[in-house]
């Protein structure tokens, strides 16, 4: 069975550096979940911590100029999909190197291809999974190993992205890096 998430605010309408426009989703995970008891197997309702995060969307997006899905998102609608946290290429808040990053992933959560949402979910935020390997600039992960003998370093497929897909990724790193949570 997949997972839910739940819209709990849409922005107003916004406009970015370029005069797009766009919005920010807040998602949210459910506060409880469905597990086999231990002794009768028999499956109980649990609390579960309750994840949040937001995503933008743009109007027309960078790429197709075509609205993005979820840019016409309303207040308590549910989505398929999570709220996934991941170790990153280390980063920096204020003074601080940080090396996890969370952000929601919209999909079937039971799907074979989920996995490749992250990666993708990641990579639009601004965010390199160690284990991604299309990168569209691998400098940045050279400069950030640690080690000598990273495994890493292995030479892996690179795919370049268009100058569009670059702006878009930057117009929404720099959003989220304002957002507050």
């Amino acid at each position: 069975m997949t997972k839910l998430l739940k819209v709990t605010k849409v922005s107003g309408l916004q406009q970015d550096k370029r005069a797009k426009d766009f919005k920010i989703i807040n998602l949210e995970t459910a506060t409880h979940s469905y597990v086999p008891d231990s002794e009768t197997g028999e499956m109980i309702k649990v609390r579960v911590p309750r994840l949040s995060g937001t995503i933008t969307r743009w109007k027309e997006s960078y790429l197709d100029n075509k609205m993005e899905y979820m840019y016409d998102a309303i207040e308590g609608e549910q989505v398929p999909g999570d709220i996934v946290t991941r170790k990153v290429h280390p980063y920096d808040i204020d003074d601080k190197t940080v090396i996890t990053y969370t952000t929601p992933v919209l999909g079937m959560t039971n799907e074979p291809d989920f996995e490749a949402k992250i990666m993708q979910a990641f990579r639009q935020a601004g965010h390199q999974l160690p284990e991604d390997p299309y990168v569209a600039d691998s400098s940045e992960h050279k400069a950030n190993s640690t080690s000598e003998d990273d495994s890493s370093s292995i030479d892996t497929p690179r795919v370049e992205a268009s100058q569009d897909e670059t702006d878009a990724v930057e117009e929404t790193a720099e959003i989220n890096d304002e957002l507050e949570f």
